[in-house]
């Protein structure tokens, strides 16, 4: 889709408890009843005197 390239610029953050990070990191498996939550948020840019940086933006 789309050539390869997202719709829209945005950033990925994926969450996982504790306890079965811990187990993947260990077995490479994820542990039965792992949940995995990806949250997807806008990208946001402000130009500086240092140059232009990115940030997380609304969700």
């Amino acid at each position: 889709m789309n050539n390869g390239k997202a719709s829209f610029p945005e950033f990925h953050s994926v969450y996982i408890d504790p306890e079965s990070w811990q187990h993947w990191k260990k077995t490479g498996k994820f542990r039965d009843g792992t949940i995995l939550i990806k949250e997807m948020a806008s990208v946001g840019s402000k130009t500086a005197v240092s140059g232009k940086g990115y940030f997380m933006g609304t969700s």
